[in-house]
């Protein structure tokens, strides 16, 4: 009889331990189960990732990463600028691709020396044509020359603030790099058209690349909008943008928000040394 109970006692005993095995073998089963899915949900972030990085993003993605905020349409580039420069003493400007010269008009009402630097002379303002004399002598008082920016010579320190608004997204990006090389220790406002998307890459640049209006170069020169010379140019994202600022010398810059148009906005670049 004892042994029989003895015999039993033994026979529960590899009955419980035999359930906890079962039991163990279950749990580690869902827990290679767990591993599994848990490893399935890291490689599915892994891909996302590089997909969002990848230049061959969905276009609703690069939207996120590089669009800029929708616009202020209550503001435009005039007001934007001068709020910018009143807080300025003023000292002597350069203004480059100025067209019209609405900039240097504006900054010379606000006591800066200007100067007016575009290739194109057709919409540089006649003082002889003004009926208001007021005007007429605030023309007089910015200076007007014709060079192509490219050229146009930049002593370190003759100026106090650079102007290059609407104009960089005009060049290429061997020219981008180049006048801002040369204009990097000025403090630079710059007003410029901005990539939403990468479709092209241009060496350490991402954005987008265009071809410039006019089939040739005497079509493009009569185009008032257009480059001068070369026949496309180069739009950034803003990061590649803030990029090429830094690349170039910059210590900083700074956007301005919200833009003023669609992925249009200001960028104030403090210079290398003050």
């Amino acid at each position: 009889m004892t042994f029989t109970k003895q015999t039993q006692g033994i026979l529960q005993r590899f009955r419980d331990y035999a359930r906890k095995l079962e039991q163990k073998g279950y749990a580690g089963k869902r827990l290679a189960t767990k591993l599994r899915q848990e490893r399935h949900r890291r490689q599915q972030a892994q891909i996302m990732l590089r997909q969002s990085r990848s230049q061959v993003a969905p276009t609703g993605t690069d939207k996120l990463m590089h669009a800029l905020p929708e616009p202020d349409k209550s503001i435009d580039r005039q007001q934007i600028f001068r709020a910018l420069i009143s807080p300025l003493k003023p000292g002597k400007m350069l203004d480059l691709g100025a067209g019209p010269g609405n900039f240097s008009l504006t900054a010379a009402q606000l006591g800066w020396e200007a100067t007016a630097v575009d290739a194109r002379t057709a919409r540089t303002p006649d003082p002889k044509t003004e009926k208001d004399p007021d005007r007429a002598e605030l023309i007089n008082s910015v200076r007007w020359v014709e060079s192509d920016v490219r050229e146009f010579p930049i002593r370190a320190g003759e100026y106090d603030l650079i102007c290059i608004l609407g104009l960089m997204h005009h060049l290429e990006v061997d020219d981008q790099v180049q006048l801002l090389k040369r204009c990097s220790d000025t403090l630079t406002l710059l007003d410029v058209r901005v990539a939403p998307k990468i479709t092209d890459i241009q060496g350490p640049y991402e954005g987008h690349y265009r071809r410039e209006k006019g089939e040739t170069r005497e079509e493009r020169d009569q185009v008032l909008t257009a480059s001068w010379g070369n026949a496309g140019s180069f739009r950034h994202t803003e990061e590649s943008l803030l990029r090429l600022v830094r690349d170039c010398g910059y210590t900083k810059a700074m956007p301005m928000r919200p833009p003023h148009s669609p992925n249009y906005t200001f960028y104030l670049c403090l210079p290398s040394s003050p």
